[in-house]
């Protein structure tokens, strides 16, 4: 069985913006509530890691 090879993940800066203010929020809620959103978003980085090929491919909408 074929290893996938793993990548690092960037994220944009304003992505990781809304996941931290969506983290604080789901936090103040429940304590709780926003360890598992934590978890989940953790979780589907993780799929992402070890399957780069899978999904679409992004593509920029800003052309030079």
């Amino acid at each position: 069985m074929c290893n996938p090879v793993k990548k690092n993940l960037r994220f944009h800066e304003e992505a990781l913006a809304k996941f931290t203010a969506r983290a604080v929020y789901y936090e103040s809620k429940s304590k709780v509530l926003g360890e598992r959103f934590t978890n989940e978003v953790e979780a589907a980085a993780e799929i992402a890691r070890e399957f780069p090929a899978m999904g679409a491919p992004f593509k920029s909408t800003n052309t030079p």
